[in-house]
């Protein structure tokens, strides 16, 4: 009776060690790939014309925890990045620049970084998957 229950046990925890890889592991699979940027929202009010004129704004996340983007009317950029499922930051290489923090939702081919800006106010960048 002892050895079915250390047996059922050992099982037990086997299945729940190779079942959970680290939050982490599993959701940057989910960001690693091309976006684009498909509207982009200042306290509800669209700004995609301002911010993606041309609607060539694209950021790609690579699965080595860099990122890179380009488009619109900014200059090329890339850094690093973490992204923990929801919370993401970046580090630009720019000089001087300072780490941005998002909180994202992934479903499907969607994502949407959100944030409140220096000025208290709600940024939401909408982004899809490039086909």
């Amino acid at each position: 009776m002892k050895f079915q229950y250390y047996f059922l046990t050992l099982i037990f925890c086997s299945v729940l060690l190779f079942s959970c890889n680290t939050t982490a592991e599993k959701n940057m699979d989910s960001i690693v790939q091309k976006w684009e940027m498909s509207k982009f929202e200042i306290d509800q009010t669209d700004q995609t014309q301002r911010f993606n004129p041309n609607r060539d704004v694209w950021l790609e996340f690579k699965d080595d925890g860099t990122y890179y983007t380009e488009g619109g009317p900014f200059p090329p950029e890339s850094g690093t990045y973490s992204f923990d499922g929801s919370e993401l930051t970046m580090d630009s290489n720019i000089a001087n620049a300072e780490s941005i923090f998002w909180n994202v939702s992934i479903i499907g081919n969607k994502m949407v970084f959100s944030r409140i800006s220096n000025q208290n106010k709600l940024t939401e960048i909408h982004y899809q998957v490039v086909q």
